[in-house]
Formats: C-alpha cells, sequence, structure tokens
C-alpha cells in the first residue's frame, strides 16, 4: 500500500512552532490498503517552539478494507520547550 501525507512542517531552525497538518478527504467506492497503507495530517515538530495542531482526515467510502489504525491526524508535543517570564 502507498501513503498519503499531508503533515506539517517541523521547525529546526529557532523559534518557531510546528505546522499545522492539512486537510484530506477522500470520496471513493473502495478503499484498500491490505495493511500496509496510511493516511496521515499529523501537525509538525516545534523546536523551543510549540507543536503544530493535527489536520483532518475525511473518507467517505461504500467498501473499506483498510486499517483504521492507520489514519493518523494528531498534534504533536513540544521539544526543547524554554518557558520564558517577563516581569514588569
Amino acid at each position: 500500500g502507498g501513503s498519503i501525507l499531508a503533515n506539517g512542517p517541523n521547525d529546526s531552525s529557532g523559534n518557531h512552532g510546528g505546522g499545522s497538518g492539512g486537510s484530506i478527504w477522500i470520496t471513493a467506492g473502495t478503499v484498500t490498503g491490505a495493511g500496509t497503507g496510511t493516511i496521515k495530517s499529523i501537525g509538525g515538530d516545534g523546536y523551543n517552539g510549540y507543536g503544530g495542531g493535527g489536520g483532518r482526515v475525511a473518507v467517505r467510502y461504500n467498501t473499506m478494507s483498510f486499517l483504521v489504525a492507520n489514519i493518523d491526524a494528531r498534534g504533536v508535543v513540544v521539544h526543547n520547550k524554554v518557558v520564558r517570564e517577563q516581569y514588569a
């Protein structure tokens, strides 16, 4: 099986957050993947910033032999986050 991806970009250059995952909309009579296909819309990693939010995945079908566990649309956690507070 193949992959359909709309993942957000990672930030590895500085204090920025990762990009949000995109949207995937599939309309098909039959969806197959034989256990190896993936559909993902995952938020990107933030480096010293916040991770991106997950995207959305919609699959409209009549017959599906694709593993639902292989569909992923989650946000990510923060990596190397340094919390800075400013006092007046």
